[in-house]
Parts: C-alpha cells; structure tokens; sequence
C-alpha cells in the first residue's frame, strides 16, 4: 500500500531522536560559518581524462562565535559543560530566539574552543563543530 509515495507496509523509523537538558551556554553572534565536509572521491583517469565519482557521506561543519551573559551563566561553568563532553557527540543549536535555520542544528562534536573575556562582564566563545557523517 502506498500513500503519496510512502509505502505503509514498512514499520516506522527515525532518523535521530534526542532526550537530555538543554543548557543555554550564550548566544550566536552574527557571521556564524557553515560549511560541508566531503568524504565523496573524484577519481580522474590520467591518460584520458574521464572521472569515476565514489559517492560517500558528507558532515557539515560550523564556526560561530557567542556572547556569554556573565549574569546568567559565568564562562568557567560553560567550560566545565563543554569539558564534561569533550570527546563525545552532543547535539549544538546555534539559532537564537527568532531564527530557525536548520543548518546550524548539528550532532557531532566540537573540535576548538576558545573564550575572549573582553570586559569583566562580557566574554565571547568561539567554538568549531563538526557534525557525524550523513
């Protein structure tokens, strides 16, 4: 049986499902970077030219820089969040209250953290996240 292309016959599957606390370590400044990173290969014949593409999987990457309110969260506490995980894959929102993109929703894992402490009550983060192979 097939509804708008569906077959109902197949039990129901879920692409990811997350259960854990959201902890609000700051909030996304503007010019946050997204990339993609390709584990496809192009292999192009030496003699005459012709390419072989292997397909693969691909993991999206994101560099974002964030403001940490000192008044609800002191930058030493988002230190010791990020270090409880560090080596493990966790689940990064980067969207502010307003915005929606779902490129800066990723699961996967960070790979350079620093902090800039720019006044006794304002410090940015800068964080580099890269997603699990999709």
């Amino acid at each position: 049986i097939e509804v708008d292309g569906l077959n109902q016959n197949l039990p129901a599957e879920i692409g990811s499902f997350v259960v854990g606390e959201a902890t609000t370590i700051g909030y996304t400044e503007w010019g946050v970077e997204t990339s993609l990173l390709s584990f496809s290969r192009k292999e192009r014949d030496e003699n005459f030219g012709t390419v072989k593409f292997i397909k693969r999987g691909s993991a999206s990457s994101i560099r974002a820089t964030a403001f940490i309110d000192t008044e609800q969260i002191d930058a030493d506490e988002v230190y010791q969040i990020l270090s409880v995980f560090d080596g493990e894959p966790i689940v990064m929102d980067f969207n502010n209250t307003g915005s929606d993109y779902e490129r800066l929703k990723v699961f996967g894992f960070y790979t350079n953290v620093r902090t800039i402490i720019q006044a006794n009550s304002y410090e940015s983060l800068s964080i580099d996240i890269e997603s699990l192979v999709q």
